[in-house]
């Protein structure tokens, strides 16, 4: 699942705008504050494009990095949200978050490194200052999603190549779905949708993956 294929994809005249993903394949930590508790957790990191983003963004030109404030924007799920407000903090007695709470929050982002054991960050700066800009419900729930150039470029350094891990395909219309899934299911790639979203939006977003 290259830039090849994506190429390939781009050429359908049934297709609409694709925005490819990738995840950082090696242990990724996350630590920060929240109401006075320090936190400590593995996470799972994607790059998203960010035009796939544009409806949660206020300024489109934030989700970037590099960036002159050298933190890394982060986009979260509302899901992980109310993942946290129903089990975390309600067993915990802490208070609920919401998203205004979230907003222009900081924590450290950690390369190579996990609960169990490091791994796979010794030629590269591994230790990123990041600030949540924006939640939505179109991102990985559990984990963290961040410009996908920055993922490229903590790829490209080790393994000089990289292939995406899933893409997301907006469609001109439902009706044209059929051929669409015809032509990456003959490429031996998976289709998975939700029916449900399908039948109440005018264009159709889905994902493919190996």
């Amino acid at each position: 699942l290259d830039d090849n294929f994506l190429s390939e994809l781009k050429k359908s005249k049934y297709i609409k705008n694709i925005y490819p993903t990738l995840s950082l394949e090696m242990p990724t930590t996350i630590s920060g504050e929240v109401f006075g508790h320090r936190f400590y957790t593995d996470v799972i990191v994607y790059g998203i494009e960010k035009n796939f983003l544009t409806e949660e963004l206020n300024n489109i030109n934030d989700y970037k990095f590099p960036n002159d404030d050298n933190e890394i924007p982060v986009i979260i799920s509302n899901k992980l949200l109310d993942v946290y407000n129903l089990s975390y903090a309600k067993t915990r007695s802490l208070p609920a978050l919401n998203e205004k709470i979230l907003i222009d929050k900081h924590f450290d982002l950690t390369l190579g490194k996990s609960t169990f054991f490091n791994f796979g960050a010794e030629n590269i700066n591994n230790k990123f200052r990041c600030k949540i800009i924006a939640l939505s419900n179109k991102v990985q729930v559990f984990g963290i999603s961040v410009p996908i150039s920055f993922v490229k470029d903590i790829i490209s350094k080790p393994y000089k190549n990289y292939k995406y891990e899933s893409v997301i395909v907006e469609l001109t219309s439902p009706l044209e779905y059929p051929k669409i899934e015809t032509l990456i299911t003959d490429k031996g790639f998976e289709v998975e949708t939700n029916r449900n979203i399908m039948d109440k939006i005018n264009t159709l977003f889905f994902y493919f993956n190996l």
